[in-house]
């Protein structure tokens, strides 16, 4: 045989064995894509879009769903989703949208309830994404069931609202001690934590940050229990002692609440509730910055409702003069976006107590 001959007969046997291999290449290819998803820890179903229906599930898959892949298969898994969704969608209003998301290349990730052929409910999270295939158009479905995850997360919310209501109803208790022994400021705390929570929404602090100001505003006076009743309703000036005694009731408060694990910082509060921005106030003589915000907006509404109230001491000032106050020491004695506020609400808004 020439070489005229034999070179051509060499050609055709290496893109023969070159064919071999890549084919050779691609089952192998395709039998760890098969192991991948069939030994994957998450229940999986394979969706093929151009003949419209699923075409394989998992192991997993006949786990989570409690039955044979075929029966999975057959009828998808919208058959064993339940008519109650987390997202109170319907489950076909979202079927098309969550496929044409992965037509166009992009992953749908969602929850779904489903009730398997047990008649177990389970939660998942479902995760869609398109699959490159020389096979056509695919969707890999993956479930992850986070049932256990949802129930414990959903018995840790009881318990924290159980534990909220009983805190709340600890401070309620408090204060109804304090205003019980001090007749003539009775309702004052309960007055200074509804404006003080109102400067806090007017100033759009977090709805959580407003309502521990609000528990701080209920308590805020709990160390006058330390100071003789005489004293707190004595109808004349106090003497230098008594006004020592008087300005003790901030460190005394907060020696009471330290100890109480509170998700906010009430005690410090309470504390600083009489500590003014320019270093006049007690018990430590803080300033500015040092001062925490919310005492600022306590040391504001505190101001405005004693003036506003009766007193043994003087009769109430009204909401003028209280206003006056704040304004004329806002930026120098008292928070000035507090102050201003507190204004507007009185002014603008029409607050009552």
């Amino acid at each position: 045989m020439d070489d005229a001959t034999l070179l051509p007969s060499i050609e055709r046997s290496r893109g023969i064995a070159e064919r071999a291999r890549a084919q050779q290449r691609l089952d192998a290819s395709e039998e760890r894509f098969r192991l991948l998803v069939e030994k994957a820890p998450d229940a999986i179903l394979i969706y093929d879009f151009d003949r419209n229906l699923f075409v394989s599930a998992n192991q997993a898959a006949e786990r989570l769903f409690a039955c044979g892949r075929e029966e999975i298969v057959r009828h998808g898994p919208q058959h064993f989703y339940t008519p109650e969704q987390p997202d109170g969608r319907a489950v076909r209003e979202t079927f098309d949208e969550h496929n044409a998301s992965v037509l166009a290349g992009k992953q749908a990730a969602y929850q779904r309830r489903i009730r398997n052929a047990a008649g177990e409910e389970r939660l998942c999270e479902v995760t869609l994404v398109r699959l490159t295939s020389g096979a056509g158009t695919l969707m890999r479905a993956s479930f992850v069931d986070v049932t256990e995850r949802w129930r414990a997360e959903r018995q840790l919310a009881v318990q924290e609202e159980r534990w909220r209501k009983s805190l709340e109803a600890t401070v309620g208790a408090i204060a109804s001690t304090v205003e019980m022994r001090d007749p003539y400021t009775a309702g004052h705390q309960r007055r200074v934590a509804a404006l003080a929570a109102a400067i806090a929404r007017a100033l759009d602090l977090p709805p959580d940050e407003a309502h521990g100001l609000y528990l701080a505003g209920l308590i805020h006076d709990v160390g006058k229990i330390t100071i003789p009743a005489e004293i707190l309703s004595k109808p004349g000036a106090l003497s230098p002692i008594e006004r020592q005694l008087i300005e003790a009731h901030a460190e005394a408060g907060y020696d009471i609440l330290k100890g109480i694990d509170f998700p906010w910082p009430i005690a410090e509060t309470v504390r600083q509730h009489h500590e003014r921005l320019d270093g006049s106030g007690y018990p430590r003589r803080l300033e500015g910055e040092a001062i925490l915000p919310g005492a600022r907006i306590i040391a504001v509404a505190d101001v405005v409702e004693s003036m506003m109230s009766h007193r043994p001491y003087r009769p109430a000032l009204g909401v003028a003069a209280a206003l006056a106050e704040i304004e004329a020491g806002s930026g120098r004695i008292y928070d000035a976006a507090a102050a201003a506020a507190c204004a507007a609400l009185f002014r603008g808004e029409g607050f009552r107590f």
